[in-house]
């Protein structure tokens, strides 16, 4: 089991395979984007349900070979979007991933699993509300934050697709804009299990469970206090903040009218 796993370790968390003469990247990041873990995931699910499975299995149904580096890469990919965990050589969905399976509560899965990922985290933060660089421009970035040199221009172009999948371009490919969360949303299912793994790198949850993935999440877009936060993105959090709640919780009872 433990020969599985090692098989499987992604380079600084990065989903990529890893090497002893490669420059390591000092951020996660994916080297698949986020439609490929989901086609994991959903292979998962399809055919282990919300139970785990032995990592050959997984490979077996994602017709792909176990020791190969494309299961390996993919692996690595769905771990870093949190949608699946590896613990003694099995494998199962996350508390997202039971979501990303789910086609009511896949679009808020995609947006928590894409701002899981630490490099993406990073970005959207510094250019939430500005326009992104040009490509130069952006794996210049990249390479600041952390990604090795030479995996710089991949990085890119799985963040764009990443990006993509999980609607943050719906304004266009040059901004990152926060998917709206609106009635159409609804709650996650009633019989998701709380996760125990909070204190994963990128969770900014400081190892304590947040009360929802979707919660969470936006709770992770506040800016830091004291910097500057334009009215209009103000609005549009309140705005999504006051959609989500009637959506996970529910009203008091009313009172049955006096006879």
């Amino acid at each position: 089991m433990e020969e599985e796993l090692s098989q499987l370790q992604p380079n600084t968390e990065a989903g990529t395979q890893p090497t002893t003469t490669r420059e390591r990247s000092r951020i996660g990041f994916p080297y698949s984007d986020l439609d490929e873990a989901v086609s994991l995931a959903d292979a998962l699910y399809r055919n282990a349900g919300a139970g785990s499975a032995e990592l050959h299995q997984l490979a077996a149904w994602a017709n792909q070979t176990q020791t190969s580096g494309a299961f390996r890469t993919k692996v690595g990919a769905a771990r870093t979007f949190d949608l699946i965990q590896v613990d003694q050589g099995r494998v199962s969905l996350t508390e997202t991933g039971r979501m990303m399976v789910d086609p009511e509560t896949a679009p808020g899965a995609r947006v928590t699993a894409f701002l899981a990922v630490p490099l993406y985290r990073a970005i959207f933060d510094k250019y939430k509300g500005i326009p992104l660089p040009a490509p130069i421009g952006l794996e210049r970035e990249m390479v600041e934050m952390g990604v090795a040199a030479k995996q710089k221009d991949r990085a890119r172009q799985v963040f764009a697709k990443s990006a993509r999948a999980a609607g943050f371009f719906a304004q266009g490919p040059h901004r990152l804009v926060l998917p709206s969360f609106n009635a159409s949303v609804p709650a996650a299912p009633d019989n998701l299990e709380p996760r125990t793994d909070y204190g994963r790198v990128g969770g900014g949850s400081g190892g304590q469970p947040p009360k929802h993935p979707v919660i969470d999440g936006l709770i992770l877009m506040l800016p830091e206090p004291g910097s500057v936060w334009p009215a209009a993105q103000r609005e549009e959090w309140l705005s999504a903040w006051k959609a989500v709640l009637p959506l996970l919780y529910k009203d008091e009872p009313k009172a049955s009218p006096a006879s």
